[in-house]
């Protein structure tokens, strides 16, 4: 009888102790992040808000739980204020999709590129996420040429991005060149009121024009942030400034990049 109650109590100890180090290291495994392609605008003042998606097989509650702070690697002109989690009803695989939605503060004209983010959890581990690459840029913008309706604008990969600017400016302003930084995504056949920009254009005191662009996509994977840059002369004086961000194959997740996820 003391021999048998002796195995029973360490077979108790081992599975106590298996049962453990899963719960412990299933905190880090659960939990997969998206990588971005992107480069997020914002003027000095506004709040910044990261979002990092993924899939864990957590509940929200347990997320909320598990991880005790967040940070970017090698950032040093972006501080962290809080995060917060949210999720969605859809699910992949039987894992629920999340955002980690990071409130972060960032000097200004300035910009910082993020490749990597660290997660603290509460069992006293960290794990490195890659996450691509995400631009920041933070730029104060003069009121010369200005994106004429300020909204965040969501678009697929087989969409054309549209969007507008304003000349407010008392002279005409030439704009010479609309450019994207993203890695993986091209602009292709831009045109300004209908018609291709292939030369300076000129806009008048007042005037507003429509751009819009086909979209290509070096890889279905990723998820996208772009922010164009107009470059534009007033006066014989050039500047350069951004139109707001939009995401591009974020609200829709398509099955490769859930896929991606999973297998990193």
């Amino acid at each position: 009888m003391k021999k048998i109650s002796i195995i029973t109590i360490l077979c108790l100890i081992f599975i106590s102790i298996f049962i453990y180090y899963y719960i412990t290291n299933r905190d880090n495994e659960e939990l997969y992040l998206g990588e971005w392609d992107g480069v997020l605008y914002t003027v000095p003042e506004n709040q910044l808000i990261i979002n990092l998606i993924g899939i864990s097989g957590h509940s929200i509650k347990e997320l909320q739980e598990n991880i005790l702070s967040i940070d970017f690697k090698n950032t040093e002109q972006l501080e962290i204020n809080s995060f917060n989690i949210t999720t969605s009803n859809e699910k992949f695989q039987g894992k629920k999709i999340f955002t980690i939605e990071v409130d972060c503060s960032i000097n200004e004209n300035t910009e910082e590129i993020i490749n990597e983010v660290i997660i603290s959890y509460n069992n006293g581990k960290t794990k490195n996420y890659d996450i691509g690459r995400l631009k920041v840029i933070s730029l104060e913008r003069n009121d010369l040429l200005t994106q004429s309706d300020v909204h965040f604008l969501s678009f697929d990969t087989s969409d054309v991005y549209r969007n507008s600017i304003k000349n407010n400016s008392e002279s005409d302003i030439i704009l010479k060149d609309l450019q994207i930084e993203n890695h993986h995504l091209e602009f292709t056949n831009i045109t300004v009121n209908g018609k291709p920009f292939k030369e300076d254009i000129t806009i008048h005191p007042n005037e507003e024009i429509t751009i819009e662009s086909e979209m290509s996509s070096k890889s279905n994977q990723l998820l996208y942030i772009v922010s164009p840059k107009y470059i534009y002369e007033v006066d014989t004086v050039e500047y350069n400034s951004y139109l707001d961000p939009s995401v591009v194959n974020v609200l829709e997740l398509k099955e490769e990049q859930l896929n991606h996820m999973l297998s990193k």
